[in-house]
Order: C-alpha cells, then structure tokens, then sequence
C-alpha cells in the first residue's frame, strides 16, 4: 500500500492514495488513505508505539475494524462510509494565527506533491507526473495568496524554488499530453493516414524516454536534495514572519486577491480573444480555485460548493483549448524539424494531421467563449459577493 503512486484502475474501480500525519503529544503517526471499491482503508505503518496505539485505539472507538495486525502495516477499513477525519483536526478558528493555518494546507500541498515522486522516477503512470505538478501548482498558489509573507525575501525564494522544480517537468508533460492526444487524432484523419505518422510518433516516443531519464537523473540527483530540503526550512521559517494576521483576515484578502485577477483576465480576455488572453482566464480561475479550496473553510460551504463546481466546469473547458494552443506551438517546431530531414514521416499525413488539429482548435475556442462567459455570470459572481462581502465586486465583469 505504502509504495502505490497513483490512482490505479480495478476493474470499474479507481484506487485513490492520499499520505496523512497525527501529531498526537511527544510523537508523530503517518499513513495512507485509500479508497477503493465503495471502502475507506486507513493504512498506518512504523513502529508499535504509544501515539500508534492511541490513534488507533481512538478510530476502533469511531466504528473502524483492524486487520492485517500481523504485518509491519496494518489496516483500518471503514465500511462504504465517508472518511470523517480525526477530531485532532479542528475546524479552523477565525481568531487563530493565519500563518500556521496557511502553512498547514501548504504542507498538506507539499506532502501530495511528494507522494508522486517515486512514481515518476520509475515512470508507473503519466498521471504521476501530473499530480507532482498539480500539487507544486497549489502550493505555489498558496504561497502567493500569503499576505504575511509578500513582502520578505523568505517567501519570494519559496515561490522561486517551486517554480524551478515545476519548469524543470514542463517538457516531459508536454511531450506526455502529445504522446496521450496522438492516438485519436491520428484515427481521425481521412483515408487511413493516420497509420503514416507511426515512425513520427515513434521518435516522439524516444525523445519522451530520453526526457523522462533526465527528469529521473535529477529527482535523484543533490540538486534536488538540496531543492527539498531548501523548500522545508523555508517553511520553518515562514512560520515565525510575516505580519500578523488572524486565519479569518488571511482567507479574506487571499479570496480578494484571487477575486480581482480573475475580474481583470476575463474583462481583458473580453477585450482580445486570444490564445494568451483565455490562458490568463483559465490560470486565473486556477488560483481562485486554489484558494477557495484552501482557504475558504470559513465560509458558507454551500456557497463555495456553488463556486468550485462553476470554476471546475470552466477550467477543464479553458484546459482543453490550451492543450491544443500548445499542440498547435509544438506541431510547428515539429514541421520544422521533419522539412530539414525529408523521407522518415509522411509529409501529407502531417499535414492533415495539423489540419485537423487546427480545426479542433476553432471549436475548442468557441467552447473557451463560452467558458468565460460562464465565468461573467451573474450567479457565479454573485456567489462570490457572499464569500467576500462585497469586497471583490458582486458585478460580473463587462455586463
């Protein structure tokens, strides 16, 4: 259990992995949770210990039944019942220390990043890659939401550093998504010509391996140690800067600062309907996402529900039209490439490979209007008036 990386499909069943801690007094519990088929299971490893024996005494005690007691890991399963969460987790108290509330969701971040490195290093899933990113995302997010912290060179290199590790990934995923993309796009085209780009997709397939074995090199290399260890002294000491600030002042100008952004790439992105412009969109819309799930734990949950639910339909929309903005970039280097060396890939299936592509395109950025426009609605915006109260503006931008 302790080594599984990614959702793993079984069956009609996926297999979700999340690494969670107690901090009962004088020690430190570690585990896993994994849903699969309709069960909650609560893997806890180390050594027998008091805090061990605490925690699990007290999930016995909530209806949890043991086995596996004979393993160094045993588990815990809850049958086809939601996980509640320990009572060690408090709900968030308005008046309490803002920075330690921040840190603790960016540490929860930082630790789901993690969990995927060791399936990206011995590449199991594509998906594991794209969940280390995801994770950084969020927590880059999250750091830059920290008010206290703007202005002190300690949170301007946290945020340098995340942005190093996430550039240091970006070829691979996108040869990824290319390589994920390639099978029905090239089904797709007229007169069986999709079987022309085997040896263009093969190649692709070689420069994806060969970037995948320097990504390994430098997950494992000191660099990357230092990176790590760089990153959690950061936060040791961002936990003692910064201005002071209650959890429920933090949450609110975080919302309104994620709040305004989006206002202004959707009134630009009205403006001029370019690619870069709807990218700005959807990165926006990421960030309030981000802070919303992150921050906005104080407000009406039926509110933000509301939000989340019109962020995620938009963000997957304005996800798609980037997906073919940056196909379309990288089929152009591409063109190049294969013009320079006549004779490996069948020029006509390319080109008919990049026509269709750039028809999707088209429709995809009709459905990218329409995801901002989703975006200006009223509802949506009004919504998120609640959660701000008023501050971030209850009129959707450009009506």
């Amino acid at each position: 259990m302790f080594g599984l990386q990614a959702p793993l499909k079984v069956g009609r069943s996926v297999i979700k992995v999340r690494t969670l801690s107690w901090a009962p007094p004088f020690d430190v519990v570690h585990g896993q949770l994994v849903r699969a088929r309709s069960h909650t299971y609560l893997v806890l490893g180390g050594p027998d210990s008091e805090p061990l024996h605490r925690v699990r005494s007290a999930l016995e005690a909530d209806g949890w039944s043991r086995f596996g007691s004979d393993s160094p890991v045993e588990s815990l399963v809850r049958d086809a019942q939601p996980f509640p969460g320990p009572t060690v987790w408090p709900k968030p108290i308005p008046s309490a220390a803002g920075s330690r509330f921040l840190l603790d969701r960016i540490q929860d971040e930082w630790r789901l990043a993690r969990q995927y490195e060791r399936g990206t290093r011995q590449d199991v899933d594509t998906e594991c890659l794209h969940q280390y990113r995801v994770h950084l995302r969020r927590v880059r997010s999250l750091v830059a939401s920290g008010e206290p912290w703007a202005r002190l060179p300690e949170g301007r290199r946290l945020k340098a550093v995340l942005g190093e590790l996430q550039r240091r990934t970006n070829e691979l995923r996108d040869l990824d998504v290319l390589l994920l993309d390639l099978p029905a796009l090239a089904a797709g085209l007229p007169w069986d010509e999709g079987r022309r780009l085997t040896e263009w997709k093969s190649g692709l397939l070689n420069r994806r391996n060969a970037e995948w074995r320097q990504v390994k090199s430098w997950l494992e290399s000191r660099e990357y140690g230092a990176l790590i260890l760089e990153v959690e002294r950061l936060f040791v000491d961002l936990d003692v800067l910064g201005e002071p600030m209650t959890t429920l002042e933090l949450a609110r100008q975080g919302l309104l600062k994620a709040v305004r952004g989006l206002r202004k790439g959707l009134k630009a992105a009205r403006r001029a309907q370019t690619d870069e412009a709807f990218h700005e969109v959807r990165t926006r819309a990421k960030k309030l996402r981000y802070a919303l799930e992150g921050l906005a734990g104080l407000g009406s949950q039926g509110t933000v529900r509301t939000c989340l639910a019109l962020l995620k339909e938009a963000q997957d929309g304005l996800g798609r039209f980037q997906d073919r903005s940056v196909l379309l970039e990288r089929l152009k280097v591409e063109w190049t490439d294969l013009r320079s060396r006549p004779g490996r890939t069948d020029l006509l299936a390319f080109g008919l490979l990049v026509g269709a592509l750039f028809a999707d395109h088209g429709h995809q950025r009709e459905a990218a209007r329409r995801d901002c426009d989703r975006l200006r609605s009223k509802l949506f915006w009004r919504a998120l008036g609640r959660l701000t109260e008023g501050e971030g503006g209850t009129d959707a931008p450009g009506n």
